[in-house]
């Protein structure tokens, strides 16, 4: 085979399953014993993580990066677009903020400034590995867009790298949003495109076949699989996945341990909370129902990208009465980042990170939080330090978990964690109500024993192992897309 190669996934849409289909194509081709690297040149998502050096990065690049079995690095991601409203977003570039746009304003720096970076870093990774997976945004041919795209085929023709085109079956238009991309993409981007891949099928896909032929006659494209639903993978890239998470089955079962996480309009890092929905101990919901959080054993108020914006919209919608009502039912409530700020007595934004001014927290944690215009980004060994509530039967364990705020809360009352002489976290005097800074903790099989003994008193489940790994799904979307596709076509499309 020759190396040095690269293979694009680009898709009819946005959620066709582009993300899932490249972490397979990681953990596939790296268990042939290539050395495989993830890149997205732009993604635009609130689930952020920290690579090796501290920089920040999508998560879904660091899902691949572990998938290929390398260290994820800003470079596989080198702009990560976080939207802070329908008109504003925060742009980190290679792991760092680089500012705030608008879109306006962003339209004008792509070309002159971000485009030479995205060309840079690519070329980089290029030579450092036998095969890079490029995953490329929504779909090519967004016609009103594309003058100014670099993120799908002017990717693609950097290096001619050839492309496989995913669609999703499951809500029907395959035919129709693969032909209309083909002829809607001009003649010199079409001819890149070199295969097909039917995603989300449900049933005996042998009752497709006449259709994957119908298919391949009208864009005269060869169709290299039909992939299956994999009902068992629970992912989200986007928030507009999040009601793909929700279980409603699982939400009536009496002996799991319900947990309702409050769908703010800016929700970030909410990929973090895949571990507790692979947990068959407990369900959770994705919500902004105050009838939610009142049946509800555990409510997690998550991150955030606009903690103070999110913050007015809790109000607005009566959530904080849910939330008062819980904590005197001495329900557990945990913040995570910016849901912490949201738990304490006040937000200070004197710097304008988010929306300039001093904002009221809900009163429930004694902290304060002052923004600064840097952002901590960074990996954690967190020893638990606290010894009430959930924390009390893993007290001088060690959780690992990430940090990415620009808020810094300051605790008035005993710290849950010390990080190494840093210390983060507190807790209500009954121990009912938490939060902390660190994403990722329910990774840790550990914290996840701990919250449900808490709850169910239960300590038969209590076991230090961490059963969930960063890439439990990516062995078995690597062995659907190698029982689903026809490989050596793909090789070829790849090595020839």
């Amino acid at each position: 085979m020759a190396l040095n190669r690269t293979i694009m996934i680009q898709g009819v849409a946005s959620g066709v399953g582009k993300s899932l289909i490249c972490t397979g194509l990681c953990r596939l081709y790296a268990r042939r014993g290539l050395h495989v690297a993830p890149f997205k040149a732009q993604n635009m998502a609130l689930n952020a993580g920290v690579d090796i050096y501290g920089g920040e990065m999508a998560r879904s690049q660091i899902v691949q990066a572990y998938a290929a079995y390398v260290y994820p690095e800003s470079i596989m991601n080198p702009i990560l677009l976080k939207a802070e409203s329908d008109s504003m977003c925060q742009v980190i570039v290679r792991g760092k903020v680089y500012g705030r746009f608008s879109a306006g304003e962003y339209k004008r720096v792509v070309k002159h400034e971000l485009w030479p970076i995205v060309v840079d870093s690519l070329s980089k990774l290029k030579e450092r590995v036998d095969l890079v997976v490029i995953e490329g945004a929504g779909s090519p041919v967004e016609l009103n867009l594309k003058d100014d795209e670099i993120v799908n085929m002017k990717v693609a023709q950097l290096f001619s790298s050839p492309v496989i085109l995913v669609s999703s079956i499951d809500k029907g238009g395959v035919f129709a949003s693969v032909y209309g991309t083909l002829a809607l993409l001009p003649d010199d981007e079409a001819m890149l495109v070199r295969g097909l891949l039917v995603n989300r099928f449900r049933g005996d896909i042998s009752l497709f076949e006449s259709g994957a032929r119908l298919l391949e006659d009208l864009v005269k494209r060869p169709v290299l699989g039909v992939l299956p639903e994999l009902d068992s993978i629970r992912t989200a890239e986007d928030a507009l996945d999040l009601d793909e998470l929700n279980d409603s089955a699982d939400w009536m079962v009496d002996d799991k341990v319900r947990i309702a996480v409050v769908r703010l309009p800016r929700i970030s890092n909410f990929d973090e909370f895949i571990p507790l929905i692979h947990d068959a101990r407990f369900a959770v919901r994705f919500t902004q129902a105050p009838l939610a959080l009142q049946e509800a054993d555990v409510i997690i108020l998550p991150g955030t990208k606009t903690t103070i914006s999110d913050l007015n919209w809790i109000r607005e919608r009566k959530l904080d009465r849910a939330i008062f009502n819980a904590v005197e039912r001495e329900k557990t409530v945990i913040g995570i980042c910016g849901g912490y700020q949201m738990l304490g007595r006040e937000i200070v934004d004197c710097m304008g990170a988010e929306l300039r001014g001093t904002a009221a927290g809900l009163g429930i944690l004694d902290i304060e939080t002052v923004f600064h215009t840097t952002k901590v980004t960074q990996h954690v060994n967190a020893r638990v330090i606290a010894n009430k509530g959930l924390f009390k039967s893993i007290t001088d364990k060690e959780l690992a978990g990430y940090e990415i705020h620009m808020g810094r809360p300051i605790a008035r009352t005993d710290p849950v964690f010390d990080l190494g002489g840093r210390y983060d976290g507190t807790m209500n005097t009954k121990g009912n109500v938490l939060g902390f800074s660190i994403h990722g903790l329910f990774n840790n099989r550990l914290f996840r024993d701990a919250l449900y003994a808490h709850i169910t008193n239960d300590h038969a489940y209590f076991d230090e192992k961490d059963s969930f790994g960063k890439t439990d799904a990516a062995d078995i979307v690597a062995d659907v897309i190698e029982s689903s596709v026809n490989m050596s076509m793909l090789d070829s499309i790849i090595f020839d």
